[in-house]
């Protein structure tokens, strides 16, 4: 009898503890990860609101992006008529950010993913440039968005290219989706 006892007994403890854990330290913040992407208006993870007499970034290239699928099918999705996308980049001084925003994105299929590139054409001055801005996140039910941030002037990577990305392991860019040119 007394075995039953400490077994309740450990048991509404064990219980207890769990409750209180997922009531309390849910809520708290987890650390942005080294690669995180950025709110496009404050530069901060999260919320988009600006302290009082804040400035919104200073976007300077803007990308209206189009079908770069041609008509054919890519990883089994195919563009549609309605599919759009817009792209924004600048840097203030301090740091890049890249804001996209895309709607009509049909759903990738299996585990595959849509990921950002922003490019760098080869020219005399020097190598061509190809950096990945992250996979999309897709938001609020609504659109994907592409939201990234660097320490480094990339404002000459004036190509940008969404593509559509087995979960591979490959960190190469894969099928092209959409694309266009931020000027």
């Amino acid at each position: 009898m007394k075995t039953l006892i400490w077994i309740v007994i450990i048991g509404i403890i064990g219980f207890g503890a769990y409750w209180w854990w997922t009531h309390n330290m849910a809520d708290t913040p987890t650390p942005p990860a080294s690669d995180t992407q950025l709110d496009e208006n404050t530069g901060m993870e999260g919320g988009s609101q600006l302290a009082p007499g804040e400035e919104p970034f200073p976007f300077t290239l803007t990308a209206t992006l189009g079908d770069a699928t041609e008509g054919t099918p890519a990883r089994g999705i195919t563009v549609l008529p309605s599919t759009t996308g817009t792209v924004q980049a600048g840097w203030d001084g301090e740091r890049f950010m890249l804001s996209g925003e895309f709607s009509d994105l049909p759903e990738p299929q299996g585990d595959d993913f849509y990921e950002g590139w922003i490019v760098r054409e080869a020219s005399a001055d020097g190598e061509m440039s190809v950096i990945s801005t992250g996979a999309l996140e897709w938001e609020a039910g609504m659109m994907y968005t592409n939201l990234f941030f660097s320490d480094t002037d990339l404002t000459d990577h004036t190509t940008y290219i969404l593509t559509i990305e087995p979960n591979d392991g490959d960190p190469a860019p894969a099928d092209h989706v959409l694309a266009g040119e931020l000027l």
